[in-house]
């Protein structure tokens, strides 16, 4: 049997490792960070491929994604629901091909979306809640057999070898890894509220008077966001920032006004102009790369790791 060291324990590595289990290779983590201090712990997770019809694969994956939180949501524990989602659009953003994907997408009249917009969508969608999630797909790997190690990874050689197999899901740490120029972290910024029970509904606009803003209430608490700076390493929350995250979500719910904020969290998303999934033969032994999923990688995570097991199996045969 291959032995597989998956490199990073986000939410693509757990995923990634999880298939390669079930595709029968003994599999082992060593992550830098490890749950619950993961960027993947600190997005406000929604199945959402916004950006994916953009990838080559990015409908494929998102589809594939969407099928496995599908079946999750009736598993206990795992910290996935599914929730309404109000989504207002820019002009000219309506009717975009991921919407296909969805089972009841219905547009909104006007005068129900926020002042400055002209057209937007209801439609149900899965809500992963993170801290339940990352710690259930820990408790999955760790049913399996699997090892998690917390070390710092320098290099990719020290666990390569012509009988094994190294799968790099090192998120925004990816570039300075391999080298490659293309990676680049997106810094965002969230607040954490405790929960808002007369908020049952999500919110999501990535555009127009509001920018990037989300509303997303969870059994434990209540997220405002967000926050997408290209280029940013910072992880110090910034109270500026704070500040304007709020005055957006209050100006689509005012009781969000006052509300108390328990914790400001900051995590750097995998920016790249395109995932890399790819078998890497290197002169030590095969690596595959799984990396550069931006702010979608919660989204991509199943259908990525899908092709992941799929190309070790192949290479292994």
């Amino acid at each position: 049997m291959t032995d597989v060291t998956v490199i990073g324990c986000g939410v693509s590595g757990l995923s990634s490792a999880i298939r390669l289990q079930e595709a029968g290779f003994s599999v082992g983590i060593v992550s830098r960070e490890l749950p619950p201090h993961t960027t993947s712990d600190v997005a406000g997770a929604i199945w959402h491929p916004i950006s994916a019809e953009n990838l080559p694969n990015g409908l494929r994956w998102a589809a594939e994604c969407r099928e496995e939180l599908l079946r999750l949501v009736d598993e206990p524990g795992s910290g996935v629901q599914m929730i309404q989602l109000l989504e207002p659009v820019e002009e000219g953003k309506e009717g975009e091909r991921w919407q296909a994907l969805l089972d009841d997408l219905r547009t909104v009249p006007e005068d129900e979306l926020p002042l400055g917009y002209t057209g937007g969508f209801r439609y149900t969608v899965p809500l992963i809640e993170t801290p339940i999630y990352m710690a259930y797909l820990v408790r999955r790997f760790q049913a399996n057999g699997g090892e998690i190690q917390q070390a710092l990874v320098s290099t990719l050689q020290k666990y390569t070898g012509a009988d094994r197999l190294v799968v790099n899901c090192t998120g925004a740490w990816a570039g300075k890894l391999t080298g490659d120029s293309r990676v680049f972290p997106i810094r965002g910024q969230i607040l954490r509220l405790p929960p808002q029970p007369q908020v049952t509904r999500a919110f999501m606009s990535h555009g127009g008077p509001l920018g990037f803003t989300y509303i997303f209430p969870r059994s434990q608490d209540c997220l405002l966001g967000g926050t997408s700076e290209a280029g940013s390493w910072s992880v110090r929350p910034n109270d500026a920032t704070s500040a304007a995250i709020r005055g957006r979500c209050a100006s689509v719910d005012r009781s969000l006004a006052d509300a108390e904020v328990i914790d400001v969290r900051v995590g750097l998303r995998p920016g790249r102009d395109e995932v890399r999934l790819e078998l890497e033969e290197t002169a030590s032994g095969p690596v595959i790369h799984n990396y550069g999923h931006s702010g979608i990688g919660h989204t991509l995570a199943w259908g990525c790791a899908n092709d992941v097991a799929r190309i070790a199996r192949e290479r292994f045969g």
